[in-house]
């Protein structure tokens, strides 16, 4: 019995470790599609509003896998996933009042 035990945890560890390969890789393809965004010669608003979606992205995987709210109830992934969708709304209603970034730049 404690065999079979040891031996259904082990497959579970491995089945555990090759999910948080896969959330690995994925994180790395959304980082590189971030600095791809970043060259691409788009528009300001768009670029930004397209690395905001990117890093909302790895928040929610980070938040879920690596912080085990996956595993947890989901109440707790209203609380870390509210105040960030939040902020990208205020952030993206203030780019669309003001036509463009709040700080264009420097002033000199």
């Amino acid at each position: 019995m404690a065999k079979a035990r040891k031996a259904q945890g082990a497959g579970e560890l491995h089945d555990l470790t090759v999910t948080y390969i896969k959330v690995a890789a994925v994180l790395a393809v959304v980082t590189l599609l971030e600095v791809a965004t970043y060259y691409v010669a788009l528009s300001r608003g768009l670029t930004i509003s397209v690395l905001l979606v990117l890093s909302a992205v790895k928040f929610a995987l980070v938040a879920l896998y690596f912080m085990h709210l996956k595993f947890d109830h989901k109440v707790l992934a209203f609380v870390f996933g509210g105040p960030l969708l939040l902020m990208i709304a205020v952030g993206l209603a203030l780019m669309a009042l003001f036509g463009t970034l709040i700080y264009p730049g420097p002033v000199w």
